[in-house]
């Protein structure tokens, strides 16, 4: 019979005493309820035959057994007159059917109960392993025991027996299974005969960590025992140890110790030598780095589904410690079942693409994106490389926000700006009516590519997070949020991101080339389709505050005054404290000729920290508008300060000239005249509000 897991024996265990219990129960009860114990007893030791023997029928009967005990034992503890001892044993015995309930329903279960019989099996009885397993069962079965022979009730000596079986596991069963497996370690079919002392001596130093005595132990092998797969897995495992027993001290140590330990954390320092070793190393040996731990995480699944072999105990936590997954349940067979479907994302080129996720999530993002860039061999690597920039780019920005650094050199940054919605609004860098974009040398067919880059680059981020979800579980939600907005919290953030992506992807891509259409056909002076692009913008998604902003520059240069203005009142609804939004909102009021609400909006603009010449300015052009030319020239003389210069009053007068305001125009060229006449000549100016009549 090939080996069943533990819990199976302990499930089976547990029907049997049920059962047991039924049939001592049945002796002292009436035929009706004779019956019916023994027909209760004989389903428990059905249904754990069943589990035993045949795995896939005996995995439902036995689910439906335990959650019908569950059910049972729930009820006992709600019975008020149960004395505290029995509730207690009760609540032992519901938590372990809940537990066993979740084994049997347990991805891994379901696969190998239902894997057809001319499947591989899982590996049979070893000596050591298996006397291992036994010896932990016993253990806690003895502490128990004698709990119980010492006078405790039975819920405490339960409760001790638990306890030692967990401490069992946590403290000792690591050293305890090495140390067994290296006293009966056995040749593997094929492993030459010759050389079986040289390897239990090596195998036994091991498991001592006496790595140096390891190697030379095995160092008297044959060519033939290091070319063997278990010889090989031997090098590579001892290799391994050696690399985790020591700090890294250079880039290719610190790049080697990345790959294969997914618990290390490096320091600063230890980024900045892997980023300088990926940008000077071979690429080539690079690749060799990758394909070396591939062939490690081959040989120790080959180990796991193999009693014979040395490594078969210490596969589970040597793997967890190499990839970051972990698996609760039937760990060996779910490795298996798990290098089978990741093997192409752990080799070749995609295993370069684990590395970068890896580095990510360190936050070593320079050394990430230099990797990216080295590696970049198949069509998904130019998005791993924007991935790269754009999580550099963001991490770079965060710490000078942190470290109240300036962050002018970012806006200078438009084509990683332009993907993150955020700070596109912040800048403005979509707005219509302003050419700061073009300024930085982004045309418009540029902006079009970058717009629509950002949908390609959440699905290559979804498909990243289901190969990699350990490496990157942490940083993939505050990166998608900043690339779509979406919050998703702290829990299951996985599982939220892919049941809400699918539904909103084609809303998303709509926007984006709404929005590429609408700044297209503006520079090409089409308005009316400008204005079409940003209503399907704004459709898609309604809290857009460029796309509202554009519609509004939109619809006012067709004299749609009403609409700009609720699209502006809107503006100010959702970001109150932009003082922008109510800068544009008071012209809009002033050209309606409302200027009680436009001198309300400049005032609170003002309130928030807009500029205090331009809201003067402002203020100024509405008191000229209504004629009240000393109210105005008030407002100018802040605009101007203390001691402007001739140059500085002319950029005001055409500024009024242009506003049509003739005479106030007069004025201050009449002043900038009598500015000329001054004995010493033209005045310094004041430099604070130097360009803010031009603004």
């Amino acid at each position: 019979m090939p080996r069943r897991p533990v819990e199976f024996w302990w499930i089976a265990a547990f029907c049997a005493l049920k059962a047991l219990e039924a049939f001592s129960l049945s002796s002292t009860q009436s035929t009706f309820e004779h019956a019916a114990l023994l027909t209760f007893g004989a389903t428990h030791l059905l249904a754990g035959l069943l589990l035993i023997g045949i795995p896939k029928a005996g995995r439902w009967a036995c689910f439906v057994l335990l959650g019908v005990e569950a059910g049972n034992q729930s009820v006992i503890l709600l019975n008020a007159a149960e004395p505290a001892s029995a509730k207690a044993l009760n609540l032992v015995a519901l938590s372990f059917c809940l537990w066993m309930i979740f084994y049997l329903e347990s991805h891994s279960t379901r696969r190998m109960c239902a894997r057809p019989p001319d499947a591989q099996r899982r590996p049979g009885y070893g000596l050591g392993s298996n006397l291992i397993d036994q010896f932990e069962l016993g253990l806690s079965c003895a502490v128990g025991v004698t709990a119980l022979m010492l006078g405790l009730p039975a819920w405490l000596a339960g409760g001790s027996g638990m306890l030692a079986y967990v401490l069992f596991g946590l403290f000792l069963e690591d050293s305890i299974r090495r140390r067994w497996g290296a006293f009966f370690v056995r040749c593997e079919p094929g492993f030459p005969i010759n050389d079986a002392a040289a390897w239990r001596a090596a195998c036994q130093a091991l498991a001592r960590k006496e790595l140096e005595a390891a190697r030379g132990y095995f160092g008297h092998a044959s060519k033939a025992a290091r070319l063997h797969p278990s010889g090989d897995l031997f090098l590579r495992m001892l290799e391994w140890h050696e690399l985790l027993a020591i700090n890294p001290m250079d880039g290719q140590a610190c790049l080697q110790r990345a790959a294969y330990d997914h618990d290390w954390r490096p320091n600063e320092s230890c980024r900045a030598a892997m980023n300088d070793y990926i940008e000077s190393a071979n690429a080539d040996a690079i690749q060799a780095l990758i394909d070396n731990r591939a062939k490690l995480i081959e040989g120790m699944v080959r180990a796991g589904m193999c009693t014979d072999s040395f490594f078969h105990s210490q596969v589970d936590r040597c793997l967890a410690r190499v990839t970051g997954e972990s698996f609760a349940f039937n760990a060996l067979e779910s490795w298996a079942a798990w290098w089978e479907d990741s093997r192409e994302d752990w080799s070749g080129d995609s295993g370069g693409v684990s590395l970068v996720c890896r580095l990510m999530r360190w936050d070593a993002v320079v050394a990430a994106h230099s990797l990216a860039n080295r590696i970049a061999a198949r069509a998904e690597e130019p998005l791993l490389k924007e991935l790269a920039a754009q999580v550099s780019f963001l991490h770079a920005m965060h710490k000078a926000i942190r470290e109240r650094e300036g962050v002018d050199r970012f806006i200078k940054q438009p084509q990683r700006m332009l993907l993150v919605p955020e700070l596109s609004d912040a800048v403005g860098l979509l707005h219509a009516d302003l050419p700061l974009l073009e300024n930085l040398g982004m045309s418009v067919p540029v902006i079009t590519r970058r717009l629509n880059l950002r949908v390609p680059l959440v699905d290559y981020i979804n498909k990243l997070w289901r190969r990699y979800p350990t490496d990157l579980g942490a940083d993939l939600p505050w990166i998608l949020q900043t690339l779509t907005g979406k919050n998703l919290g702290v829990l299951r953030a996985r599982a939220k991101f892919q049941a809400w992506w699918p539904q909103a992807r084609e809303s998303f891509l709509r926007h984006d080339r709404a929005v590429s259409a609408g700044m297209a056909a503006l520079a090409s002076g089409d308005e009316t389709g400008a204005e079409k692009s940003f209503r399907t913008a704004l459709t898609e998604q309604p809290r857009g505050l460029s796309s509202r902003y554009n519609l509004a520059v939109c619809v006012m240069r067709r004299k749609g005054h009403g609409e700009a203005k609720r699209l502006l009142l809107e503006l100010t609804q959702l970001e109150p404290k932009e003082p922008y939004w109510w800068m544009v909102l008071g012209n809009i009021h002033r050209t309606v000729n409302k200027s009680a609400d436009a001198h309300a909006a400049f005032r609170r603009a003002l309130e928030l920290g807009y500029a205090a010449p331009k809201v003067a300015l402002e203020r100024g052009l509405t008191f000229a508008r209504d004629q009240h030319d000393m109210d105005a020239i008030k407002q100018f003389d802040r605009v101007l300060g203390g001691n402007p210069t001739a140059a500085k009053i002319e950029t005001l007068v055409s500024a009024l000239e242009t506003e049509g305001l003739w005479k106030l125009a007069g004025h201050y060229r009449d002043e900038a005249f009598r500015r000329s006449l001054m004995p010493g000549g033209e005045p310094a100016g004041d430099v604070e509000g130097d360009g803010d009549v031009a603004a």
